[in-house]
C-alpha cells in the first residue's frame, strides 16, 4: 500500500525544511562573529578559542553522520 502525501502538505515539510536549513547553517556560521567576543569576554587564549571551535566542528561532523 503505498502512502499518500497531499502537495499542500509536502510543501509544508519542504518549507520548514529549508527553515531549518537556513538557521542551521546560520548559527553555524555565526561561531566566527562570537568567537572573538567570547575570547575577550572571559579572557581566552588563542589556543582555548582553536579548542572550542575545533570541538563546535567536530560534534557538527559526529552529529551529520548518518
Amino acid at each position: 500500500m503505498a502512502t499518500f502525501i497531499s502537495n499542500r502538505r509536502r510543501n509544508t515539510i519542504t518549507v520548514l525544511y529549508c527553515c531549518a536549513h537556513f538557521v542551521q547553517d546560520g548559527l553555524s556560521s555565526a561561531i566566527y562573529v562570537l568567537l572573538p567576543i567570547l575570547a575577550q569576554a572571559f579572557g581566552l587564549t588563542y589556543a582555548q578559542v582553536g579548542l572550542i571551535k575545533a570541538a563546535h566542528t567536530s560534534l557538527m561532523l559526529i552529529l551529520e553522520l548518518p
